[in-house]
């Protein structure tokens, strides 16, 4: 069973499997992917958390087991309080938004973390590493970014930059991202509208024209390329994100890029993030999602992976117990 080993009982803390699209979600392939090694997998929801302060951390878990060529896709159990200090793994694999309540549980995370759990990705590093915020050792790689809730300093950047995109700093999925041309009138509006829905920090960046054609979403696995997806928006949109619309298709690295990958690879092994999802524009790098990366379905099927080639397989064999 190659590095697998015997038998794992993993919890994954994650969005409730009724919410997923079968089609294309990758907690889902790790899910089944996993069951060829006879892992046992349970899933819960932070709001089934507990947390004493003797250490003991308890979760509201259901097992599950996943047939993703059948319907329904996902069978469970009942639920039981399931000790989290007694289990081998648990994955983070829940979707932002990056609010107080996944700040809260990464906290709980890192205590299990400190007992000698193991939690992946790292939960300090899911907490402090923002997909979104521009890493120190990185900003070099990065387009001119701003983050901020101040109108006038948005207004300021896009003065200085004449086209830039805006969104909310902890959205993700392409959600409420705007475009600003050079004579866009409706910036005022824009920032009202934000703000009187959230009040969170929104980010602005230079637009990258190469975004209309393609942006690369490329996967690594403990700093090592696993897979790479070019993402096409649909036309006349600037989202290119899977989940807003975007088409995936076949692409390789350029030279830049793959200097992108050997700069963050030793970085991301230090952090403890074991899965990321860097997206890339042209020669920029954008975002490093270390929150739940997605994408391994969509790579499987540009590539014809299927058994033991996947990416949800590789996930498991590369993983040292």
């Amino acid at each position: 069973m190659g590095r697998c080993g015997m038998t794992k009982t993993i919890a994954i803390q994650m969005d409730h499997p009724s919410r997923l699209n079968p089609a294309s979600d990758t907690t889902m392939a790790l899910i089944e992917a996993g069951q060829k090694h006879g892992f046992v997998f349970y899933h819960y929801q932070t709001e089934g958390l507990q947390y004493a302060n003797n250490g003991q951390c308890l979760a509201r878990a259901k097992p599950i087991t996943v047939d993703l060529g059948k319907i329904p896709y996902y069978a469970e159990g009942a639920d039981i309080p399931l000790d989290l200090r007694t289990v081998d793994l648990i994955l983070i694999r829940q979707d932002p938004p990056f609010d107080m309540d996944y700040v809260a549980t990464s906290y709980v995370l890192e205590q299990l973390a400190a007992q000698g759990v193991r939690v992946l990705n790292g939960p300090r590093a899911v907490r402090v590493g923002d997909h979104k915020i521009p890493q120190e050792p990185f900003a070099d790689l990065m387009p001119p970014t701003l983050i901020t809730r101040d109108a006038a300093a948005i207004r300021a950047f896009w003065h200085q930059h004449g086209e830039i995109v805006i969104k909310p700093l902890y959205g993700h999925g392409g959600q409420q991202v705007f475009h600003l041309t050079r004579d866009a009138d409706n910036l005022s509006s824009l920032l009202e509208l934000f703000g009187a829905y959230q009040k969170a920090p929104l980010i602005a960046q230079q637009f990258l024209p190469q975004v209309r054609t393609c942006d690369t979403r490329i996967l690594l696995l403990n700093g090592d390329v696993l897979g790479v997806l070019g993402r096409r928006p649909q036309a006349g949109q600037i989202r290119s994100n899977l989940a807003s619309g975007g088409t995936a298709e076949a692409t390789t690295l350029t030279a830049p890029q793959q200097k992108i990958v050997a700069r963050l690879a030793p970085w991301l092994r230090q952090q403890k993030i074991y899965l990321a999802g860097v997206d890339v524009i042209g020669d920029y790098l954008t975002e490093i999602n270390v929150t739940s990366p997605t994408g391994f379905r969509a790579v499987d099927k540009l590539n014809g992976w299927a058994g033991d080639n996947t990416c949800a397989a590789k996930f498991w064999h590369n993983m040292v117990w």
